[in-house]
């Protein structure tokens, strides 16, 4: 390396960045950006990512030690139990737990212990709205010991066993305020809400704490119920060590050492161990990491590629004279990597330091919308570093080619302003067109991301090789496009060296784009396939007894809590097995009616699919639209008709299902019945019976639930209003709500049509500003014939549409292949998201000639002002 030659190079170059600041700040916005984005993501990920003291903080508090009663059993767990699972126990139960002054004397002497009770049923209140349910927990988290586990939101903590602090998620769905009363349900006296806390882990927890004495201490129970429910904190002056919690372990208490977590002894003294590690990384994911990375940064460097060849281009004539007075090549292409060295560094430190201020601003912000609080904000220095260099790495690259160019720059030409014709030869698109079909070979083979990913990466690498040829033949329809069209098509295919990144650029990313949305558009079309509703809408069903009171109280509190929600009365046959008949005066009084299938001679299994409504429906005509969600006109002709309507075509034979019979008390029986199958996105029952067969089975019907259909999902006060409606019914009812299926990737095809119009948007008009650099003798011929002041922007605008557009139909086009292929190996039907791909295809284009219309000067220069 020359060292004095570098330093001279790089000392001329951060001169020159200086003096042409828009250019400089331009590449700085390109290679910066995402080293940008990964930095304030890093710092975002290290700052949600809990060290061990921070994890320990939010469970034990400021304790040293948490221990909990499993009922006395013998204990073996992990020093990380109860975190990682790691608990075994043996021998039976001695009974009910310890007191604290027990546990106390177990402690070394000096130990401070506060006891922690969880109770293992739901605490059961009145909300504003009507009924509602929490978990209640016994724990004086204002004590020295528990500080930390919950933050105080506002009011206090509470101070004797009358007073609770519910948290703040639950406060809002049940509409507490500090100074209310929380009326338990089986409890004489309510309690006063006195603080509003946070759960740190959790904050969508709804959770009512109380002092230790308002959660009851259980007797002698099972094992399963008692871990976890009772249990003590302790801060202790010396450290528990794993010796305290093996000899504790015998006396039935699991623990949780803050010394044996942060320093686990070796595995040879663990009874129980287990590789907290993790699996290892496979090679398939570290082939797949490797892959995203390379593509990632081959869409940066060709995104950063126009902008040295701007620079480069600008710099010809100063290039030319250095090599006239004796520069070599070495010389030419130094000069212009030590652009890419010096902005390069730059976008790095800029980027970097955007990253941590921006990450800065956007912790408070993202915080409530995640499910735990973060930890302390974490800088990670090397990551940082290694970003930063990355930086420069890319810059490095994408300035190769230019200097490449620099290097075999034909002095005389340039000095006499001459601009040559490139040609491609014809090796470099038999190239991309071999490795086009490679990558389309191996993606459609591939039975893996990974596989997939190299396919798309071939096909990149391929379409990129081709690119400059596929310019130029696309410029030979250039005759039949207006003027300012016919130039920029014409000056495309001449300066194809520098309007090649930009088009490969674009269409990369719209490679990418189109591949994920579909695969995103075809994985959600499989997800609601797949999703097994339980009822027909975002409907909501109540079982009820056979009473007549029993259900109008029923239907009533349906009415009041979901008034414009119409209600069917959901009818089976009298004694069926679902739900247990409340007339019935033993459970096992219950008659099963399946279908027999004809084919197999097998009885299909009563309950064997999703639907919350019964096996066997006896329904008329008039519920078919409740019972299926939708008007089926060839349900409701069979059920007028008198005919059954089974689900399953199997089930049908010469017109006619046959139905098995099966009282508990009595001999089985198979009865012939007419029927008609009917396939409807949902499948209300196995069979839905008219009230005229009834006769001939030898049941009646009977009413078992009550469905109301709703037009939206029912709100938190909605539903504690029908909880506390059905439970002044005087019966126990069980309720299911229908939430259908939640669209929660329907934005991902249009977040990567974004995506992907940022990055082309950026390519193009870079494209564009070296495209008007190099093309302005021929604005001055425009100016000197008498072109109207317009055709600059128009030409600007056409320049923008042509590199845009040649981008985003290749892209498209070409990532039809991978996106069927993945979706293909994950065995799912190919989903186009046609508003999605009409965005890539002609908004995108669209937009980028909009854009460059906007930012371009609409006066023609003139020779003069050259």
């Amino acid at each position: 390396m020359n060292r004095p030659a570098w330093r001279a190079s790089l000392r001329l170059a951060a001169r020159d960045a200086w003096q042409h600041k828009t250019r400089s700040l331009l590449v700085i916005a390109l290679v910066g950006l995402p080293v940008f984005a990964m930095s304030a993501g890093d710092v975002l990920y290290r700052t949600w990512q809990l060290s061990p003291n921070e994890t320990l903080d939010r469970v034990i508090g400021a304790s040293d030690a948490w221990l909990t009663w499993s009922g006395g059993l013998h204990i073996q767990q992990t020093p990380g139990a109860p975190f990682d699972g790691g608990v075994g126990w043996s021998g039976t139960d001695s009974g009910g737990p310890p007191s604290t002054a027990q546990v106390a004397g177990l402690l070394p002497s000096g130990s401070s212990v506060i006891p922690f009770r969880r109770s293992p049923d739901p605490l059961t209140f009145y909300s504003a709205a009507g009924l509602d349910s929490a978990s209640l927990i016994g724990l004086d988290y204002s004590n020295p010991v528990a500080h930390g586990i919950v933050d105080q939101v506002s009011g206090r903590a509470p101070a004797s066993a009358s007073e609770v602090a519910v948290t703040s998620q639950l406060a809002t769905e049940a509409g507490l305020s500090v100074g209310d009363r929380l009326r338990v349900v089986g409890r004489p006296a309510p309690f006063t809400v006195v603080g509003i806390v946070r759960e740190k882990n959790d904050l969508g927890d709804t959770t009512v704490y109380g002092l230790p004495s308002v959660v009851p201490m259980p007797g002698p129970a099972r094992t399963a119920e008692m871990l976890g429910s009772v249990g003590w904190l302790a801060r202790t002056p010396r450290p528990v060590t794993w010796h305290d919690v093996l000899s504790w372990d015998r006396l039935g208490y699991v623990t949780l050492s803050r010394r044996v977590y942060l320093n686990p002894p070796p595995a040879s003294r663990q009874p129980m161990f287990t590789d907290d590690g993790g699996p290892p990384i496979s090679g398939r994911a570290i082939t797949t990491a490797t892959l995203i990375v390379g593509m990632a940064v081959l869409e940066i460097v060709l995104l950063a590629g126009p902008a040295f060849a701007v620079g480069a281009r600008r710099r010809t004539r100063d290039l030319a004279l250095l090599a006239a007075v004796g520069g070599g090549r070495a010389d030419l292409r130094r000069s212009v990597l030590a652009d890419a060295a010096v902005l390069g560094l730059t976008a790095g430190a800029v980027a970097t330091a955007l990253g941590i201020a921006t990450a800065a601003v956007a912790r408070p912000l993202i915080a409530p919308h995640l499910t735990g609080e973060p930890g302390s904000f974490t800088v990670p220095p090397l990551d940082l570093l290694g970003l930063v260099l990355v930086s420069v790495a890319t810059a490095l690259l994408a300035a190769i080619l230019p200097a490449v160019r620099a290097a075999r720059l034909d002095v005389v030409a340039t000095l006499a302003g001459r601009r040559g014709t490139v040609r491609s030869h014809w090796r470099w698109p038999a190239i991309g067109g071999v490795l086009v079909a490679i990558g389309v070979a191996i993606t459609f083979a591939a039975g893996a991301s990974s596989g997939v990913l190299l396919g798309v990466a071939l096909i990149e690498v391929g379409i990129i090789a081709a690119t400059p040829a596929l310019i130029g033949l696309v410029a030979r329809g250039a005759r039949w496009l207006p003027v300012t069209g016919r130039m920029a098509l014409r000056d495309a295919g001449r300066t194809r060296a520098a309007a090649s990144p930009a088009v490969a650029a674009v269409m990369a990313a719209v490679i990418g784009a189109t591949a994920a949305a579909i695969g995103a558009a075809s994985a959600d079309a499989k997800a609601r396939t797949m999703y097994d509703a339980q009822l027909p809408g975002r409907d909501v069903l109540v079982r009820t007894g056979t009473r007549p009171a029993d259900l109008d109280a029923v239907t009533a509190a349906l009415h009041k809590a979901l008034p414009d929600a119409p209600t069917t009365v959901v009818r089976s046959a009298r004694g069926s097995c679902f739900p247990p008949d409340s007339d019935s005066s033993s459970p096992r009084s219950c008659t099963d009616i399946a279908v027999r299938y004809p084919a197999s001679a097998t009885d299909y299994v009563s309950g064997s699919y999703n639907s919350a409504l019964p096996n066997v429906v006896v329904a008329g005509p008039a519920q078919v639209r409740a019972l299926f969600g939708r008007t089926e006109p060839e349900a409701a002709a069979a059920l007028a008709a008198g005919r059954a309507v089974v689900r399953e075509p199997a089930a049908i034979a010469d017109g006619a299902a046959t139905l098995l019979i099966s009282p508990r008390a009595s001999t089985p029986r198979s009865v012939t019945v007419p029927a008609t199958q009917v396939t409807s996105r949902f499948a209300p029952a196995e069979v839905i019976l008219p009230p005229g067969l009834l006769a001939r089975l030898g049941v009646s019907a009977a009413p078992v639930a009550v469905l109301a259909t709703t037009a939206r999902i029912p709100t938190p006060a909605q539903r504690q209003s029908l909880a506390l409606g059905l439970s002044r019914t005087g019966h126990p009812h069980a309720t299911v709500y229908e939430f259908g299926y939640q669209e929660s990737a329907s934005w991902v095809p249009f977040a990567f049509v974004g995506g992907a119009a940022f990055i082309a948007v950026f390519a193009a008009l870079l494209a564009t500003a070296l495209a008007n650099v190099d093309g302005r003798p021929d604005l001055v011929t425009l100016a000197a014939i008498g072109a109207s002041p317009r055709t600059r922007r128009a030409l600007s605008m056409s320049r923008a549409a042509v590199i845009a557009g040649l981008g985003c139909v290749i892209g498209t086009v070409a990532g039809l292949a991978p996106a069927s292929a993945w979706v293909r190996s994950n065995q799912a039907a190919v989903v186009v998201p046609w508003p999605a791909v009409a965005l890539l295809v002609v908004g995108i284009p669209v937009v980028t000639a909009l854009l460059a219309g906007v930012f371009t000067r609409a006066g023609l220069p003139s020779e003069r002002s050259g």
